[in-house]
């Protein structure tokens, strides 16, 4: 539990941003964290289009100001416009560790195209 100290990095469009860090505290389960952290991440004019983009997320553990991944996976951003209200919520296990991560990603300012 002491060498437990995590943040989830989001990267997107070459752009990255982290969630805060958590690490062994009285009152905190560097465990179990919870990271609670939104990230807003601006839409394009090109991104409605290139299905090829996507987000990824990193569980990374700082050790010895040593930084390590834990695991990582992607969430092609085609799969995001093809749901409901563009919106996914899951829980995934990450890396090889027992890790899992519950996140939810959504689109906003995307309208539907109107169906005959």
């Amino acid at each position: 539990q002491k060498s437990a100290c995590t943040f989830v990095k989001v990267t997107h469009g070459g752009m990255e941003y982290d969630s805060k860090m958590i690490y062994d505290y009285p009152g905190w389960d560097s465990l179990n964290p919870i990271y609670d952290t939104g990230i807003t991440i601006p839409i394009t004019t090109k991104m409605p289009r290139d299905d090829k983009a996507t987000v990824q997320l990193d569980l990374i553990n700082m050790e010895d100001e040593k930084s390590a991944i834990v695991g990582s996976f992607t969430i092609p951003f085609s799969s995001l416009k093809d749901i409901p209200d563009h919106t996914l919520t899951e829980r995934r296990s990450i890396g090889h560790k027992g890790a899992s991560l519950e996140y939810r990603v959504s689109l906003s300012g995307v309208s539907q195209p109107a169906t005959n």
